[in-house]
């Protein structure tokens, strides 16, 4: 990975991809990651993964993975002791080669919810204790205008997201 830094203190802007950063007191629920950017005009695809560790191999509680592949897809998915789950697919793309986008990951004390452009896009189950996450990784084809990250305390709590889980 190309970049590292501490993730939450402050906003990011204009971060080179690939890019990793350790996330400041881990990941919690109620904290809100939101990536604005655009995807490249002859996306392939790109990944965000919510990660144990910066390594190849570590494990990946949430990885998330929009393709242009011919079925065009989101692909969810878990990579825990060496090996990958069963992935989750959605093919509903809300993403367009070339558009700007905002996605947003709410984490709450069940799932990862994502939304896309202010719209419900997904909900994927915790498969790792949110205790393990700590890094934050993009990489892929598209750019990266903005990155925040807001909410959530080392208390944990049972906040809900905003769609009602």
């Amino acid at each position: 990975m190309a970049t590292y830094q501490v993730l939450g203190a402050q906003p990011v802007y204009n971060p080179a991809i690939p890019y990793s950063a350790e996330i400041l007191g881990g990941c919690h629920p109620g904290m809100i990651f939101t990536i604005q950017g655009t995807a490249a005009p002859k996306m392939e695809r790109f990944i965000v993964n919510f990660a144990t560790g910066q390594c190849e191999g570590c494990d990946v509680a949430f990885h998330f993975n929009p393709r242009f592949d011919g079925r065009d897809k989101i692909v969810c998915n878990t990579f825990k002791s060496g090996a990958w789950g069963k992935e989750e697919r959605k093919y509903e793309m809300p993403f367009k080669k070339g558009k700007a986008f905002k996605v947003s990951f709410e984490v709450t004390k069940y799932t990862f919810q994502v939304a896309v452009d202010d719209k419900f896009c997904l909900d994927y189950k915790h498969q790792i204790d949110l205790d393990r996450v700590q890094w934050l990784q993009l990489r892929g084809d598209f750019s990266v205008t903005s990155l925040t990250v807001t909410g959530g305390s080392a208390a944990g709590g049972a906040k809900q997201g905003p769609y009602g889980y």
